[in-house]
């Protein structure tokens, strides 16, 4: 007597489609839900912080502040949590984003903007 039994016997064909479904949905929101939750705790920069960047890097604006935290949560986050720019200092950020933007395939452009918003922003500790 053959008493194994298969998904079909604990669940309707109709639950257990609905059931798939749901786990579907989630495994392809939950990087969405993490990626949220993490731009929450990332700061967005203040227009003092943007003239302080400007005198420092001239063309540094709120604007380009504010992709580089884009594109500091977008590229980051894809191979690892993002940290708040100020646990870091200038030159933990400056070994840091030398090492993992390669990792990361940022262009020039990219990797200027990021590294200019974490050191704008590491120094507001």
């Amino acid at each position: 007597m053959n008493m194994k039994k298969s998904k079909h016997d604990y669940f309707s064909h109709s639950t257990y489609n609905m059931m798939k479904r749901a786990l579907q949905f989630f495994i392809f929101m939950l990087p969405v839900i993490i990626l949220l939750s993490c731009s929450g705790a990332i700061p967005q920069p203040t227009i003092k912080q943007a003239d302080q960047a400007s005198q420092r890097w001239p063309g540094t604006n709120s604007e380009t502040l504010a992709q580089g935290r884009q594109l500091y949560i977008s590229k980051c986050s894809g191979c690892h949590s993002v940290k708040v720019p100020s646990l870091y200092s200038e030159a933990q950020w400056d070994t840091l984003l030398r090492t993992m933007g390669t990792s990361a395939k940022l262009n020039k452009d990219e990797y200027d903007k990021i590294l200019h918003y974490v050191l704008t922003m590491s120094n507001e500790k």
